[in-house]
């Protein structure tokens, strides 16, 4: 049995130069899966706005054993509406973990998916607006991650005999605090919502380049021979500039269409009290059920946003099998997707 207390996204991740990454000394490697783990939770939209016509959310689990993908796994969905307590570390309270009280509210669905409506008390909750306690006594407000961003937390549980729990989120389009009125109306011109990521291909390059196609009905899978070495390379699309409002502006700006990159948005800097252009960074997870990558994670920082691709290299097992491989693609806003392949090692 694993135990898979793992949170989707930690949410003060501080998001670096991932290509200097380097392969641990120990036997033990987050990207090797042995038994059930939940890999990510997708929000879709990937940020909402909490207010009283509540938005249905749509929620998609990336479960997986040392076989391949679990879609068979029954799940018990919830949000949750307990802010995490100042002393607590976690990227959620303890008290998210419970299976029913008054601040666990059921998601539709007992599968890999789920939706429901998100809760309108979120930027109460776990936003810049101080929550209500036990009591009525009002609580400190939440303290933005550094992109500015708040998140509702999505709890996720395992019905049946794997110990699974996880801890999934959605990013909330929240009020600026601290911002002069004047700031904060540019702010709700000039701010795009995030949206998910997506990987636009992934390369394997041995004795020549071949796209791979993700895993399903009819695909082939690549073909390697075992202790081979497969250099990847995962790639994702360029985002246009995120174009500020003109001076005058009365209404929301022309924005441009939704991008599955590194978008760009306006952030509240307290040090200056203005809003300052920024750009996401990506990351990308890699996860395999045999063989080795030479890194877990790999990626692009803020300033390399230019640069849309992330490398990394995979060494085959010697014997005969059939592994299947996963790349997670998170942006630094909350988004996040994925795509499954598969090797036979000859």
């Amino acid at each position: 049995m694993v135990r898979a207390r793992v949170p989707v996204i930690a949410w003060g991740l501080a998001f670096a130069a991932f290509g200097a990454a380097c392969k641990p000394e120990f036997a033990e490697r987050s990207s090797l899966v042995r038994g059930p783990r939940v890999l990510a939770i997708q929000s879709e939209p990937a940020e909402e706005q909490p207010r009283a016509m509540a938005p249905t959310m749509q929620y998609t689990a990336l479960i997986v054993d040392s076989t391949g993908p679990r879609d068979d796994v029954s799940l018990d969905w919830a949000f949750c509406t307990e802010p995490k307590p100042v002393n607590e570390l976690n990227d959620a309270s303890q008290a998210c973990f419970a299976r029913e009280a008054s601040w666990i509210l059921p998601l539709t669905g007992t599968g890999t998916a789920a939706s429901g409506p998100l809760p309108g008390s979120g930027c109460g909750q776990f936003g810049p607006n101080p929550p209500q306690l036990e009591g009525g006594v009002l609580g400190r407000p939440a303290d933005p991650d550094s992109t500015g961003g708040y998140y509702q937390p999505v709890r996720v549980l395992s019905n049946g005999g794997d110990d699974l729990v996880a801890i999934g989120q959605t990013r909330l389009r929240c009020d600026v605090a601290g911002a002069s009125p004047e700031i904060a109306r540019d702010y709700s011109f000039r701010y795009r919502n995030n949206t998910n990521p997506a990987i636009d291909a992934l390369v394997a390059v041995r004795d020549g380049e071949q796209t791979m196609t993700p895993d399903g009905t009819g695909v082939a899978p690549l073909e390697v021979p075992g202790g081979a070495s497969v250099h990847f390379r995962l790639s994702w699309s360029t985002c246009d500039e995120n174009m500020p409002c003109p001076p005058g502006a009365t209404d929301q700006c022309d924005e441009p269409g939704p991008c599955t990159g590194a978008e760009s948005y306006v952030l509240f800097d307290l040090a200056s009290r203005t809003l300052v252009a920024q750009r996401e960074s990506m990351r990308v997870s890699w996860f395999t059920t045999g063989g080795s990558f030479a890194n877990d994670t790999t990626g692009r920082a803020v300033d390399e946003y230019l640069l849309v691709s992330t490398d990394n290299d995979w060494t085959a097992p010697i014997d005969e099998t059939d592994v299947v491989l996963w790349a997670v693609l998170r942006d630094s806003r909350g988004g996040v997707s994925w795509n499954r392949y598969r090797v036979t090692v000859r």
